[in-house]
């Protein structure tokens, strides 16, 4: 029970860095069309 939840968490935390290194590079890529936006 322990090891399923640790692994589920792992799991979690994978996807939530995935997911954040695909959105900083879609939000670099759409602030350089727009370089006069303040960050």
């Amino acid at each position: 029970m322990q090891h399923t939840t640790h692994a589920l968490i792992h799991g979690a935390h994978e996807t939530t860095w995935l997911e954040k290194v695909f959105f900083t590079k879609n939000y670099n890529r759409y602030n350089r069309h727009r370089p006069n936006v303040q960050t």
